[in-house]
């Protein structure tokens, strides 16, 4: 006699559309209505496990597929695709694939099992390198480092472009960017948001522009399109001699009034001296 917990031979009886089973089990005992000594001894087995584990609070074996499936539809929405999914979730890809689409007899999974729902939901977004993204936050970092008086040349060093296309990037005429781009000038804000050694105030192209210092930004919103820059004065609030006497007056060197209105070092000692030469007349 066969166990209840292994499958034997094929059901010669069995008329599902979708499936061959096996005596011995309880899909067979279920949908193919067999009433042998081993389809009925796993279907009292099954019956049994799930008893147990009603009574003893167990985890039931299946679970609602909805939150894995909305998550796996966020991932995509983003960039990734359908076996990057998986291969990030440790899952075989047609889990997904019948998860998402369903099969061609079928529609979409309505339950799955635990483990592969706490796999699904615990992946994060790991967009390929090669996606595009939307360039608008890699823009606000550059944009801001070059406010803190980081070279246009330096920074399209390390992020392996020309000087030509990173103007067009800079200047919010390249849309969109690669994922591995953006990634990398992100780190880059991080480690390098302070400015180069010595304080060279903003670059000349930061200064005409008005361009935000990475203090006026609140890297929780960088990337939020409706977010702006707090603190930053247009181009050429620079002759707000009030902006100069307030900070002259708490103590302010040249250096930091540069910093904080985000003006060219050399623009904010010509400003102080106009006040100065005003206030004397």
């Amino acid at each position: 006699m066969e166990s209840a917990t292994r499958p034997g031979d094929l059901n010669g009886a069995c008329t599902h559309p979708r499936a061959a089973h096996r005596h011995g089990t309880r899909a067979c005992y279920v949908a193919d209505r067999c009433r042998c000594d081993a389809c009925t001894r796993a279907n009292r087995y099954a019956m049994k496990r799930r008893e147990y584990a009603r009574t003893h609070g167990a985890p039931p074996p299946l679970v609602d597929a909805a939150p894995a499936r909305a998550h796996c539809l966020d991932l995509m929405a983003a960039g990734m695709g359908c076996t990057t999914v998986a291969r990030a979730a440790g899952i075989s890809k047609g889990i997904i694939q019948r998860l998402i689409w369903g099969g061609p007899d079928r529609g979409p999974s309505k339950r799955i099992t635990r483990a592969h729902s706490d796999a699904i939901l615990a992946t994060g977004l790991r967009v390929a390198d090669h996606y595009r993204v939307d360039a608008l936050g890699t823009v606000r970092r550059l944009r801001a480092l070059s406010a803190a008086g980081w070279k246009h040349e330096t920074m399209a060093g390390w992020l392996a472009m020309s000087p030509k296309n990173f103007a067009r990037l800079i200047c919010g005429r390249q849309g969109h960017v690669a994922a591995w781009r953006a990634r990398r000038a992100a780190a880059l804000y991080e480690q390098r948001w302070q400015g180069p050694d010595g304080h060279p105030g903003p670059t000349a192209r930061a200064a005409r522009e008005g361009w935000a210092p990475p203090l006026a930004w609140d890297d929780d919103t960088i990337d939020d399109p409706t977010a702006s820059p707090a603190g930053v004065r247009p181009p050429g609030d620079s002759r707000d001699l009030h902006a100069y006497a307030d900070l002259l007056g708490i103590g302010c060197t040249a250096d930091e009034i540069a910093a904080h209105l985000g003006v060219s070092q050399m623009r904010a000692r010509n400003t102080i001296q106009t006040r100065t030469r005003r206030a004397a007349a």
